[in-house]
């Protein structure tokens, strides 16, 4: 009964993903479009970056809903992890503090809206 039962939970998610398919093409309009309205402020303090990321509530009328961290690229990740985020005034905004020797590829992604919504991408430029 129990996988039965699991076999159907993976049939739905398989189901609701397969709705919400978004290509390449839109993948790029969202980034071209909205990538000026994600902030990210970085600063080097001794050995140690400190990068603050900002985002607004809202976009395309679809709320805010995340900040993820992603290392070396998009589609094949060394690393990954969600950025836990705070409101302040109009936005919602995180941060994080990494050594200068473990810089690398870091690629900021932020989602808006449930279900079929969208993620913006914008890349960490160390100076």
């Amino acid at each position: 009964m129990l996988k039965y039962f699991f076999g159907l939970l993976i049939s739905l998610s398989f189901g609701a993903q397969a709705g919400c398919s978004i290509s390449d093409e839109m993948i790029e309009m969202y980034n071209a479009k909205y990538t000026e309205q994600i902030s990210i402020d970085v600063k080097l303090s001794g050995h140690n970056y400190t990068v603050l990321i900002s985002a607004p509530k809202a976009l395309n009328s679809e709320p805010f809903q995340g900040f993820h961290l992603v290392a070396d690229s998009f589609n094949e990740p060394t690393f990954a992890a969600a950025l836990e985020s705070f409101e302040e005034g109009s936005e919602f905004k995180t941060w994080f503090d990494i050594d200068a020797g473990l810089v690398r590829k870091h690629l900021i992604v932020v989602t808006f809206g449930e279900d079929c919504g969208f993620d913006v991408t914008k890349e960490v430029f160390y100076q």
